[in-house]
């Protein structure tokens, strides 16, 4: 899905039937990854919240990809 060029981020579920996007993988282009600032982001649990922010805030494309 990235390497296509469709989606620069994509959330992957570990479960069956749910989609919790705080308990999968992720998986960016390297062209998201340059332009997102990760410094300015906390170093605990909302990290992950803060990063989807700022891909969001960017104009990024987000997919899902489940089982």
């Amino acid at each position: 899905m990235i390497a296509s060029g469709l989606y620069d981020c994509v959330l992957g579920s570990r479960i069956l039937g749910l989609s919790e996007y705080h308990t999968g993988y992720r998986a960016f282009s390297r062209r998201l990854l340059e332009q997102i600032d990760l410094e300015a982001n906390s170093d605990d649990f909302v990290f992950d919240n803060q990063m989807l922010a700022q891909v969001l805030w960017l104009n990024y494309r987000i997919a899902r990809q489940g089982p």
